[in-house]
Order: C-alpha cells, then structure tokens, then sequence
C-alpha cells in the first residue's frame, strides 16, 4: 500500500484464519497456558482464532489511515461460508447459541458477514439487509472504479447504490450450491431444490412451519421457475 498509496491499487487477503485446522494463535491467552505437550488445538482455539484476525483487520485499517488515504479506500470484509458444525457462536443480545451449518443448506452454511469500511461514502454504524451474494463482487468493483464490463456475462449485481444508500433496485434473491446440493435465498423463504420451503426467523435460521407448508403453492411455484432460469443459462 505505501508503494503504491499515490495511485489505484486492489489487494485480496484470502486468510487462513479462521478456517480449519483450528490452531493457537500467538497471544492467545486461554489456549497458550498449558506447554504443548498438553495443549490440544480444536474448536476450543476458535474464539481466539477470531480475535487474532480481527485483530490483523486492524492493523490493516490503522496502515491505510496511517497512510492518509482513508476516504479514497475502500475495505470489505467477508467469508465464503458459514461455521463448522464444531463451532457454537453466541448472538445478539439475548445470547442465543447457534451451531455452525458450514456444507449445509441453510443460513448457518452460507450467511456470512459483510462490513465495509469506506469514510465519505458508507456512514458508520449503518446497517443494510438487502441481500449479496460473493457473485455481487466483481459488477460492483468494476462500478466503484468506472471500469468497462467484460464481454462474457457476469452472473451478478452491483451493490454500489446500496453502500451509498441510494433508493435503488436491490436483488430479489441469492443462489447458493455446495457439491450435489443447492437452494434459493429470499429476504423470507429458503427453498431447496428438493422441494423444501421453510421461512427464514429473526436469527437468520430457517425455520420450519408446517402449518404454511401447503399455503405457499405461489412461492413455490416462483422459486421453481428461479431454479429454471439459473439452468438455462
């Protein structure tokens, strides 16, 4: 960044942390305090794990504002799939345990963060429930830097309004796939390819109604023609 600070430049940091094998990091307080002879690395490293990278995201943020070129950068934070089924997080302020669904069909497998830091442009602290998908991406760099589109076509939308916070359209729904298994992603509705419907909760889970199951022949039948669409192209 220093090298190339007075001119446009694009990094990736695809890092390891906090992906398996669950390991300790240095500092780690809780999972450093026995010698290694005892210490074994498993879930119980995650929490710090966590910390350890977000505390790396730091650094990073604190180099670009070190560097004066803050409001002229753009940083996004995000992860390619859920938790490991190993893993139980805490949310909210209620304090509700969530077992990790990463490799499986639902919220827990595939809704991932999504922060971006950018002064002047996103103001802090807001939030946004439009839905992205990692496809979104490339539409939305090519936008920000008034690059020209590539010939092939882009499976994706640009979320650029939305960072802005401009009344513009947003997507109607994501596409999420994982080996011989995928599903469809509404703002309400998770609908597999085998035919399950559920309604998405508070929590970002899916959540089983039976009761509406056989109500919701108008959803089904919009999804199924979504699925149809995505195998024409």
């Amino acid at each position: 960044m220093e090298r190339k600070k007075d001119g446009p430049f694009f990094i990736y940091y695809p890092a390891l942390l906090v992906h398996t094998p669950y390991v300790r990091v240095p500092g780690g307080t809780a999972t450093s305090r026995l010698p290694d002879s005892e210490q074994k690395n498993g879930p119980e490293c995650f929490p710090e794990m966590v910390e350890y990278l977000d505390g790396n995201v730091g650094r990073l943020v604190r180099a670009v504002d070190d560097l004066g070129i803050s409001n002229n950068t753009i940083i996004l934070f995000c992860a390619d799939n859920g938790t490991h089924g190993r893993v139980t997080s805490v949310w909210g302020e209620s304090r509700s345990k969530i077992k990790g669904g990463k490799m499986t069909m639902t919220d827990r497998g595939s809704r991932v963060p999504l922060i971006v830091r950018w002064p002047g442009a996103v103001e802090s602290g807001t939030q946004c429930d439009e839905l992205v998908e990692l496809a979104d991406f490339l539409p939305t760099f090519l936008e920000i830097a008034t690059a020209p589109q590539p010939m092939q076509r882009i499976h994706g939308q640009s979320f650029l309004p939305q960072l802005r916070g401009e009344d513009a359209p947003s997507k109607e729904w994501v596409h999420i796939e994982y080996k011989n298994e995928r599903h469809i992603r509404t703002k309400d509705w998770i609908y597999t390819d085998t035919g399950m419907l559920t309604r998405v909760n508070e929590f970002g889970q899916p959540e089983n109604d039976p009761e509406e199951q056989n109500d919701q022949s108008v959803v089904r039948d919009h999804i199924k023609k979504i699925f149809a669409s995505i195998d024409e192209t």
